[in-house]
């Protein structure tokens, strides 16, 4: 599932929160995946799990 992350709340250009939505997400599961991005140009990426 790949999800567009928004800013949320930016200033100055710069926003730490970022939202995004899928119809996916709605469904009953333990979430658990990696989150793999770009923070000025540089990668990035974190792991999470629902619990």
């Amino acid at each position: 599932m790949t999800i567009k992350l928004l800013p949320k709340v930016a200033a100055d250009g710069k926003a730490s929160k970022f939202v995004g939505t899928d119809p996916g997400l709605g469904n009953v599961a333990d979430f658990e995946g990696t989150v793999i991005g770009e923070i000025d140009g540089r990668p990035s990426q974190g792991t999470f799990k629902e619990e």
